[in-house]
């Protein structure tokens, strides 16, 4: 790990992370004190890495995660993140305000639903909660697809909501 002290103090930002990289992809575990670290590198000098790296690493701050990819414009990314800390009304603005995807928002709310079964001791709150994250996904979509030029949005949603009863 000495060489990767070295790497960073002398400024070569990307050799550090070409290193930490190919340590994490032989061993996810092994340099886990740099998960921390490897966000805003792989933000940096490989953004399409990120998410798969998001998923798999576990020495990462969430809150620290969140603002790396707030910073870097990174929406999908900060969809997981947001997911991770329990913000689905956040995720669906980004997805549905930042992305313009209406399918992947009925796909991610049908997801989160799925993961959030357990987290209810009453039925009855799961099918409010459910009520409440829907109402959120189609008003997030007729409000864009209102104000912006992408009035397909809504049968983008309708086709999705096909696709997640069916």
């Amino acid at each position: 790990m000495e060489v990767v002290r070295a790497a960073d103090v002398r400024g070569t930002r990307e050799c550090l992370h070409l290193y930490l990289r190919e340590l994490f992809a032989r061993d996810p575990d092994v340099g886990e004190r740099w998960h921390r670290a490897q966000v805003s590198l792989y933000a940096e000098f490989h953004p399409e890495e990120l998410l798969n790296f998001l998923e798999r690493a576990t020495g990462y701050d969430l809150v620290d995660a969140l603002a790396v990819c707030e910073r870097r414009g990174l929406l999908r990314e900060k969809v997981y993140l947001l997911s991770r800390v329990g913000d689905a009304p956040w995720a669906l603005d980004v997805i549905v305000g930042g992305l313009r995807d209406a399918k992947y928002a009925a796909r991610f709310a049908r997801d989160h639903l799925r993961r959030s079964e357990g987290d209810f001791d009453d039925p009855r709150e799961l099918d409010a909660y459910a009520d409440e994250l829907w109402e959120g996904v189609i008003s997030r979509v007729v409000k864009v697809a209102g104000t912006s030029s992408s009035p397909a949005l809504v049968g983008d949603l309708m086709d999705a909501l096909g696709a997640v009863d069916g």
